[in-house]
């Protein structure tokens, strides 16, 4: 299938797309791997990851954050329709913010986000808050974190740009 080295997190450059919170202590990322059909829908196999850091938890004085999760999941299968209904989706918002959920179903895979206000974290209309989470049938990851404008355009570019390297078009 592909075979990539395991890191704890994934320098920028050898993402496709990311999305990074606006303080940018936490951080989604993807890489799309395979292009292929699943049950006749085209699709792709991608790693997802999501990394945070945050001040040293054994009660020394804040002071520089650190690495404080690191979580990788290499076997992500999303239809691409999917994928371009997510960049839809992010564009819409780009334009006129709102509230939004967004959820995608392939094989045993189950990935989904939700942004906007929301009790998890301290959010407002214009840095809303982002849950992003990943499922198996025998497990479930989720993340929340506040985001802003610039954050959710770098996700919606980077997404765009991934579509395109495998000659999708992205509308």
């Amino acid at each position: 299938m592909f075979q990539k080295e395991a890191m704890a997190c994934r320098a920028e450059s050898e993402v496709d797309f990311e999305l990074p919170s606006n303080r940018g202590w936490e951080r989604f990322w993807g890489v799309l791997v395979e292009r292929f059909l699943l049950d006749g829908v085209e699709s792709c196999l991608m790693s997802i990851g999501f990394s945070g850091e945050f001040f040293l938890r054994d009660g020394s004085p804040a002071g520089k954050t650190v690495d404080d999760y690191s979580v990788e999941f290499s076997q992500v299968v999303v239809h691409f329709e999917d994928l371009r209904a997510l960049v839809q989706r992010l564009s819409r918002w780009l334009e006129t913010p709102s509230e939004f959920s967004w959820e995608a179903q392939a094989g045993d895979n189950g990935l989904g986000m939700e942004v906007g206000v929301m009790p998890q974290v301290v959010s407002r209309h214009d840095r809303p808050g982002c849950r992003i989470w990943f499922r198996r049938d025998v497990m479930r990851f989720e993340c929340a974190f506040v985001v802003d404008y610039s954050c959710l355009l770098m996700l919606r570019d980077g997404l765009v740009s991934a579509l395109r390297r495998f000659s999708l078009p992205v509308q």
